[in-house]
């Protein structure tokens, strides 16, 4: 589905979007688990306490939970009440209390807190609940305050439910036969208005439908009503037909009351109403018409919402761009709009920078913002009208809000300031980024920040870039600082109702711009914040409604999610194993060579072409089967639970940092080898016997447990263990630092080149890990099968053993070979993967 038809199917088809409830109301559930046992003959009698932090820090009570007797692993069942407000970041504060029994038979409201015993507390933003794709988060507990001195105080976890009657709907697709003609020289155009009836008796309209241009047997297209509109099915509803006029002059054909279930009724028993019009002789007469009104389609739905969308993988990419003109005063100066306050108080420019991209950035999960100027005079001498903030010619990109304000403080002292003001080269380079998310079918909706002292000088180049523009996922933001005159932004926000037209004659197909003059917010209650993003959730939805979120097809986004993460991994590992196996195989006889004895080692080069001229080409793709077998299993768990664990990781500690995902590859790599060791051992026999392969992994398999027992299917599994472990967190651990270091410091950006690089990196890096622990696990495999081999009781008495027999230098037996295989392994293994990742839509990695 194109663009341009998804968003005529987000305003034909809905004709409004009244129903977008962006401050739905939520119910908090919550469990704990191992919490503090503060009692002595009993264990802790639990109750949580949710509060609201406000700006100044206060905390405002929002509800408690009822209190659980003697447990440490509390389900309440009490739930606490609150709206989720996109435009703001609401943090909230748990706190849970081991309530005296003495106080048992209180109600909890009535419970006074100073009085109970303080087990523990965890705090977070609503939002970092309600994005996550089951709605739930766990927290540890910690001291009072965030004091974290206090240890092992147990956990909560915090489910968010919304209250799915608000999004429950209706679709109705009408029909009408035989229309009276309002007009003269042709026939009447045609449109149905909806309305519910107040208390006070008033018409209030909540729907209409298009207007069908010349014709008396109108069919429309379907509309939604929802129930927050329309209350209750059985309220009656008034359904009037227009003949359209341009003047607005509209003139009534007929009227009916109908509810909805008369609706459901007439579309069951395809039946027809006639409409009825105030007899002009007869007062409070009403004249039945001829013309009928059907119902030729009726269905409920539950209509999804934003948060649906965002939970089920669609993200917000914010990007910001600064205004650099020299109308903002010198920057060294106190009344320049651009002077950083030693003080630490935030400028205009900060302040917007700084509340917009907190609300934001929970929706944004890599948390890398593109940041432009504009206006500046950068280092060359030439006035840009769009270059990057952190001084990089090449990538735009800085990590999370922090990275925005260090790049902005840093640009004043290397960009000087200039003009005029324009905005036209910072919305198209925005505008290409949304456009090629879009290419790529990623579920992306981009947010760009315009932050600007004075009057734009591109009006007209600006509007045809927004007009451009409107087609895409973006919406743009723009804050005005000082004491210009705006009214030019309020043209481009089209707040009127009159939509942007190109030079060309081509009209906007949406209104994506929101103004607000920092003036205006600063003197008012409302943030800055609040009135700049009170519309981004309905803009959002204009771009995404055509792609509804079913529950079945939400499991199967799951589902698929999961299928492509591992299976990525897996096929990638299967391609790079099929292309370097006979390096495997090579290195392994490499390996098995001079057990237990000193002397020269064979070249790498010499032995190969020994193998072919002793057992033929066919040898060098010994055990391929089961190779390929593990490579796809073992490679898909390895690689794919990386992601898993280290985000897992991170919500436990706060941090991504080079340790975390060192053990997060420690652990994907060790569980990965513990499940698929047979086929390991199943494929290194093989490489060792050419006869063997005769029969197959199958027959290897059985033969090896019939001689030596199923238990003989795991041998070495410690080691392989080990060395799996070593090499996933070297492997993995590498690879993502080196892409981090390689965009920050260098002009690289996602893809080939980048890839290329950091996996190369990465293989160098595993090979000298790994190779002694790849021969101690051969070496292990291999006992029993080879006569050669010594009696190994475990993995150090194997290294123990090998270098006093053969010398230390014997853990590297087959080195140069392993890092043949491993090199080109890492590098292949990681370059398919990013492409198929690429072409499923995943994140690069």
């Amino acid at each position: 589905m194109g663009i341009n038809h998804m968003l005529n199917y987000g305003f034909n088809y809905h004709g409004n979007f009244n129903y977008c409830n962006t401050k739905p109301n939520h119910k908090l559930s919550f469990s704990g688990s191992k919490l503090l046992d503060k009692d002595i003959l009993s264990k802790s009698d639990p109750m949580t306490v949710v509060y609201a932090k406000n700006r100044n820090g206060t905390l405002e009570e929002l509800g408690r939970t009822e209190v659980l007797t003697n447990t440490l692993n509390p389900v309440w069942i009490n739930k606490v009440s609150i709206d989720y407000q996109f435009e703001i970041v609401q943090p909230l504060v748990f706190r849970v209390f081991d309530v005296d029994t003495k106080y048992h038979n209180l109600p909890t409201k009535a419970l006074k807190l100073n009085e109970q015993d303080f087990l523990g507390e965890a705090s977070c933003a609503l939002s970092e609940i309600v994005t996550t794709r089951t709605k739930s988060l766990t927290l540890n507990l910690q001291g009072r305050n965030g004091n974290t001195s206090m240890k092992n105080l147990g956990a909560i976890t915090i489910h968010a439910e919304d209250a799915v009657t608000s999004r429950l709907a209706v679709e109705i697709k009408f029909r009408c036969s035989k229309l009276d003609n309002k007009d003269f020289l042709s026939k009447s155009d045609p449109f149905l208005r909806i309305s519910r009836i107040a208390e006070s008796g008033a018409f209030i309209p909540i729907c209409k439908t298009e207007v069908v241009n010349n014709n008396l047997n109108p069919t429309w297209k379907p509309v939604s009503l929802t129930m927050q509109q329309f209350g209750s099915k059985e309220n009656p509803l008034i359904i009037e037909c227009f003949d359209f006029d341009s003047d607005g002059k509209h003139e009534l054909i007929g009227t009916l009351q109908k509810s909805v279930a008369d609706l459901e009724k007439l579309y069951n028993e395809k039946s027809g109403v006639n409409f009825q019009f105030q007899s002009s002789r007869r007062k409070n007469h009403m004249k039945t018409l001829k013309g009928q009104l059907f119902v030729d389609g009726f269905s409920e739905k539950t209509l999804d919402s934003f948060l649906d969308y965002v939970s089920n993988g669609y993200e917000l990419n914010f990007m910001v761009a600064v205004d650099f003109t020299a109308s903002n005063g010198n920057p060294q100066l106190p009344d320049s709009l651009h002077y950083i306050d030693p003080t630490g108080r935030l400028n205009a420019y900060q302040q917007a920078i700084y509340e917009v991209g907190e609300v934001i950035q929970f929706y944004d999960y890599d948390k890398r913002f593109p940041a432009w100027g504009f206006g500046g005079r950068t280092r060359d001498g030439i006035v840009s009208h769009c270059f990057n903030l952190n001084g990089n010619a090449s990538n735009p990109e800085v990590e999370e809000v922090n990275g925005i304000m260090s790049a902005y403080t840093s640009a004043l002292h290397n960009v000087s300031l200039a003009g005029p003001t324009l905005f036209g080269q910072v919305i198209n380079n925005a505008a290409h980024i949304a456009s090629h998310s879009v290419s790529c079918d990623q579920r992306k909706y981009f947010v760009l920040l315009i932050i600007t002292d004075g009057v734009i000088t591109d009006l007209q180049e600006t509007i045809n870039a927004l007009v451009k523009a409107s087609d895409l996922p973006l919406s743009i933001l723009i804050v005005g600082v000082g004491g210009a005159d705006f009214k030019q932004m309020e043209i481009l926000d089209a707040d009127n109702g009159k939509r942007l037209e190109s030079s060309t004659g081509r009209v906007a197909t949406r209104d994506i711009v929101q103004f607000v003059p920092m003036r205006e917010v600063q003197g008012g209650q409302i943030s800055v914040v609040q009135s700049l993003l009170e519309e981004l959730p309905t803009q959002f939805l204009t771009i995404v409604i055509s792609e509804p979120l079913k529950v079945e097809e939400k499991q199967k986004s799951i589902k698929s999610y999961v299928v492509y993460h591992f299976g990525t991994s897996g096929i990638a590992v299967a391609a790079a194993t099929a292309v370097t196996h006979p390096l495997d195989v090579l290195k392994v006889r490499l390996q098995m060579r001079l057990v237990g004895q000193k002397g020269p080692l064979t070249g790498m080069g010499s032995f190969w072409a020994q193998m072919i001229r002793s057992e033929g080409p066919r040898a060098l793709y010994l055990g391929l089967l089961p190779a390929l077998t593990r490579s796809a299993s073992y490679g898909g768990l390895r690689l794919g639970l990386y992601e898993p664990s280290k985000s897992v990781c991170e919500q436990a500690f706060g941090s991504s940092n080079v340790l975390l995902k060192v053990a997060s590859g420690a652990f994907s790599g060790a569980v990965a080898t513990a499940l698929t060791n047979p086929m390991e051992v199943i494929k290194v026999r093989l490489q060792m016997n050419p006869n063997s392969g005769r029969g197959g992994a199958i027959k290897e398999m059985k033969r090896i447990s019939s001689e030596e027992g199923m238990k003989a299917l795991w041998k070495g599994v410690g080691a392989a263990m080990t060395r799996a472990a070593a090499l996933t967190a070297s492997q993995m651990a590498t690879y993502d630092e080196s892409k981090r270091a390689l965009l920050r410091l260098t002009p690289l950006e996602e893809g080939f080149p980048l890839h290329l690089i950091s996996s190369t990196i990465a293989g160098t890096m595993s090979t000298l890990v790994t190779a002694p622990m790849d021969m101690i696990k051969t070496r292990l495999m291999m006992q029993k099968e080879s006569k050669s081999t010594g009696s190994y009781r475990n993995g150090l008495h194997c290294a123990y053993k090998v270098m006093l027999t053969e010398g230390p230098l014997a853990l590297y037996k087959g080195g140069l070979a392993i890092f043949a295989r491993l090199g080109p392994q890492t590098t292949i293994t990681f370059l398919v993967c990013e492409k198929l990742r690429e072409l499923v839509g995943l994140k690069a990695m």
